[in-house]
């Protein structure tokens, strides 16, 4: 900020004078987020001048979010997963929480454009081919777009907010990179009252992180159990702006849930799937799982709507599943038709959000898109991805989506000026002509077999490809119905998942489980995927306590865990190495987002467990946390004991606010007090109020015109989004002792210097650098010392990257500049550190 401001007073006295002063202060505050009459936001104290944010992008967020919303569920029922608390929270400090954690999901859902339009998610198109979906009014070649439309009329319909509903840009989860800084011109001042008005800029990549889908989908499902249950009469919310913000964060809730299951899930080749019966799962005969990054293609006319899918991490993240699972079931628990609370059941007793009448039922022997044909030609036996597929398609040929291979879009016809798929008619196709031969276009240009430089389709193959487009060149299977309960088919599949794919079967290490996974285990185990998965396990145990082997499972999880995580002092350690040699593998020093999220999970389990044993051991974790992360003097945790700079994400402050709410439900005296602490110390800071890069929004000159620590607005409506980090003091000096991460830095050289070619669906030559284990795979040449873990200069990888003449072929990338020798240096120790996938 420009403008000088308050330094927060420090904590002098017990942990209930420093609530009581808190919320003395916070006593005149206005009401909550849903309230319309509101003039402005919840005044808070300023943030101390050595606190600082350290990006102004925002994915994370939503973690906060959902963490600020679960300490709001206090005095009335809200979910098994979220217990109440032994004693609530003073009215006015629950009130700012949902003020920030709603205004946050309210920007994100309905008013930012900055993320993927829900136009494109796997509900709204199940919905698009009904028989009653309504047609094509736009005249794009889709119905998508009025779908989502008619969906959102009647959601603003049932909430009593018809006039709210005008010139949105909804957005169901955020994209990687997404900014705080608004898509308006520079002297252009954004009405905080109108939401429409609060465009951030989008990033031209969609590129899209399965933590940050799950954290949006955990935000979304506990705004909807924070608004949704409240009724004027008949009609959804304790006022239009609630109602609406319930009704559409559950939509988008839903979307999220049909779209992982439905576009998101690959096996270990990368080739992408869908389970057409997700509770008939089994890992150990055929696994699949959710890609941990996928970038969504669009056209020109959608840039929003994530037409296509390109998995660029391969792996299965532990962490990443564990959010979504922990979602998954608490969307089950609200959509449960036995939920307690007849405002959640009313949701779902019939449309919008309930079963309709699913139309024609699927037709046996149908070829589909989605089930046949796209995982011919995307999979490792098409290879098709690499030319025909942005960010440069050959001869503008796109087959990335089902919308290109039509056609739909005439602004990306390919150059011959014909849709690839001509339905109902092969001979007309040029997508079935290519691929059993050579076929000249209208212009008389001749186009070579397909897939060229590859072995041809095999005959039955192509003969698939045919009938699918003589059938009509169907894209998907109408279902029977919108399928099981929301959400409890994907938490199934997650968990499966996490019970054969991640954990450790016998040994030593039982019961610990792998932080990756991409046909093999990673070696490495973490304290923060760890707690997420036993956060999550407890969820969905609570939820759904007759689900078979979850309450063994979650037993041997934490047993695991308190054995190898934590040591005689109760100090939790970050990760563990499988891999080593030394006998008690422990590395030296506990972070502050991993320990916080073992003690939530630790904690979580011994609720859903009823273990008083496992509880006891629990608090003590959390003595220790407090004593190592959290200074009362300043009212602020710290990243790293006694070390004053600190870097914190909003994804570990969430984490911290988890574990005290764990801890205040388990009986601790002093979480409350410091969670209030933290709150005072931290939000202000978190909350993103420099929204157009300098603070100023009145025109005043001044962009905290009364020093509150927030700027002022004009009129109420929502207030700013949640920053991904922030920072104390100077940077802190890097770790020596942290290992090289091939998703945090070779994964990231290869897109920068393979792109195009070998990454990101690309495999010329049958040859790919998703991952580790793809990366010693020999492609078309069918060597095997591509990769040689342990022995760089033995690796042709490596040689091929960094000698002038390597020994087979030419230097890579080819004709492009060799790579820099930092990049070099990162492959050389990773390659002689094992080459693992961490």
């Amino acid at each position: 900020m420009t403008s000088s401001s308050r330094v927060a007073s420090a904590p002098t006295g017990g942990g209930a004078r420093l609530l009581v002063g808190i919320l003395v202060a916070l006593a005149t505050l206005p009401g909550c987020a849903g309230d319309d009459a509101r003039t402005g936001a919840p005044q808070t104290p300023a943030p101390r001048t050595d606190l600082r944010p350290l990006t102004d992008r925002v994915t994370g967020g939503d973690a906060l979010a959902a963490a600020l919303l679960a300490w709001t569920s206090s005095g009335r029922p809200s979910s098994a997963a979220l217990p109440d608390l032994p004693q609530p929270l003073r009215a006015a400090l629950e009130d700012r929480l949902r003020f920030h954690a709603l205004d946050h999901v309210e920007i994100g859902a309905s008013a930012a454009g900055d993320g993927l339009d829900p136009a494109g998610s796997a509900r709204i198109r199940r919905l698009a081919a009904e028989p009653d979906a309504p047609a094509d009014s736009g005249a794009d070649g889709s119905n998508l777009d009025d779908t989502l439309a008619d969906e959102l009329e009647r959601l603003a319909a049932l909430a009593g907010a018809e006039a709210l509903l005008a010139g949105r840009a909804w957005s169901m989860a955020p994209v990687d990179a997404t900014s705080l800084e608004l898509d308006t011109a520079a002297d252009t001042l954004p009405d905080r009252s109108d939401p429409t008005s609060l465009r951030s800029a989008t990033p031209d990549t969609l590129r899209l992180d399965l933590r940050a889908l799950g954290s949006a989908f955990a935000a979304r499902t506990r705004t909807a159990l924070s608004l949704a249950a409240r009724r004027r009469g008949t009609v959804v919310g304790a006022s239009p702006r609630e109602g609406l913000l319930a009704l559409v964060a559950l939509q988008q809730a839903l979307a999220l849930d049909e779209t992982v299951l439905d576009q998101l899930l690959v096996d270990h080749e990368g080739t992408s799937r869908r389970l057409d019966d997700p509770d008939a799962y089994d890992p150990a005969i055929d696994p699949v799982h959710p890609a941990t990054t996928v970038r969504f293609t669009s056209t020109p006319a959608t840039p929003r709507r994530g037409d296509g899918v390109v998995t660029e991490d391969l792996s299965a993240d532990l962490t990443a599943q564990a959010t979504l699972l922990r979602a998954a079931a608490e969307l089950g628990w609200l959509a449960d038709p036995g939920n307690p609370i007849a405002g959640y059941r009313e949701l779902f007793d019939g449309p919008p959000f309930g079963e309709r009448d699913a139309g024609n039922p699927a037709t046996p022997g149908l070829l589909t898109w989605e089930d046949d044909v796209r995982p011919l030609l995307h999979g490792p036996r098409g290879g098709c991805l690499s030319c025909h597929a942005p960010p440069a398609p050959e001869s503008r040929f796109r087959i990335d989506s089902y919308d290109h291979v039509l056609g739909r879009d005439p602004n990306a016809l390919p150059r011959s000026g014909v849709a690839p798929v001509s339905p109902g008619d092969r001979q007309a196709s040029p997508l079935w002509l290519v691929l059993g031969g050579p076929w000249t276009d209208p212009g008389g240009r001749r186009v070579p077999r397909m897939p060229r430089g590859r072995a041809p389709l095999a005959p039955a193959e192509i003969e698939l490809v045919g009938a699918w487009i003589d059938q009509g060149a169907v894209e998907r299977r109408r279902p029977d119905g919108p399928g099981a309960r929301p959400g409890m088919s994907l938490a199934r599949v997650l968990l499966q998942n996490l019970l054969v794919l991640h954990t450790v079967d016998g040994g030593r290490f039982d019961g610990l489980q792998h932080a990756r996974h991409d046909g093999d285990g990673s070696g490495l185990v973490e304290a923060e995927a760890t707690g997420a998965t036993l956060s999550a396990a407890a969820t969905f145990l609570l939820v759904a306590p007759d689900e078979p082997g979850l309450a063994a499972a979650l037993d041997r999880w934490v047993d695991a865990a308190l054995r190898h995580l934590v040591d005689g002092s109760d100090r939790i350690h970050a990760t563990l190495d499988l891999h080593r040699a030394d006998p008690d593998p422990l590395p030296a020093e506990p972070r502050l987002g991993a320990s916080a999220a073992l003690v939530a999970g630790v904690l979580a389990a011994a609720r859903a467990l009823d273990r008083p044993d496992l509880a006891a051991r629990g608090r003590a974790l959390g003595t220790r946390l407090l004593d190592d992360h959290f200074e009362a003097a300043t009212g602020r945790p710290t990243e790293r004991p006694g070390v004053y700079t600190s870097t914190w994400s909003a994804t570990d402050l969430a984490h911290w606010c988890d574990a005290l709410r764990e801890l205040a439900v388990a009986g601790s005296p002093t979480a409350v007090d410091t969670f209030a602490a933290t709150v005072d110390a931290l939000l202000p800071v978190f909350t993103g109020s420099e929204l157009d890069g300098s603070g100023e929004l009145l025109g005043d000159g001044e962009p905290d015109t009364d020093q509150d620590g927030i700027p002022e607005t004009r009129g109420g409506g929502p207030g700013p989004r949640f920053r991904a980090a922030a920072r104390i003091g100077a940077d802190p000096e890097p770790d020596p002792d942290r290992r090289i991460s091939f998703v945090d830095q070779i994964l990231p050289l290869f897109r920068a210097r393979c792109a195009g070619c070998h990454v990101e669906g690309a495999r010329q030559g049958d040859y790919a650098l998703d991952t580790p284990r793809l990366a010693a795979r020999g492609g078309e040449s069918g060597r095997d010392d591509l990769l040689v873990p342990g022995d760089a200069e033995a690796s042709l990888l490596f040689r091929k990257l960094a000698d002038r003449s390597p020994p087979v072929g030419a230097q890579m990338p080819l004709d492009l500049p060799p790579v820099e020798r930092r990049g070099l240096a990162l492959l050389r120790a990773w390659i002689h550190e094992g080459a693992r996938n961490r």
